[in-house]
């Protein structure tokens, strides 16, 4: 669990910036949805605007998506957690589990 909500490196949220971050990153096979998760995509067919505004309506699964994008900097690969194992003492990814919370 993060301690800030979801937003871009410069602290911005905003729903046209992910959007277009999400779409750019789709076309460049930079950002893929497994075929199975028809929901996911009938949403994505929906996504539409009006008077040149995103209608945000039955949103929930591409809203959250974005969210994930916009956050993707903390990510962290098995090798970078191992990495930080050594370097910490492994107090930020304990071998048992239990995480920081103890």
């Amino acid at each position: 669990m993060l301690s800030t909500h979801a937003q871009f490196e410069d602290g911005t949220n905003g729903v046209e910036a992910g959007i277009t971050d999400m779409y750019e990153r789709m076309e460049t096979g930079r950002w893929k949805v497994f075929a199975h998760l028809n929901d996911w995509f009938e949403e994505f067919e929906l996504y539409h605007r009006k008077d040149g505004m995103i209608v945000k309506l039955n949103d929930d699964l591409i809203s959250a998506s974005r969210y994930a994008l916009m956050m993707k900097r903390h990510a962290k690969t098995e090798k970078q957690k191992r990495a930080l194992q050594e370097t910490d003492g492994g107090e930020r990814f304990r071998q048992d589990g239990l995480g920081w919370m103890g």
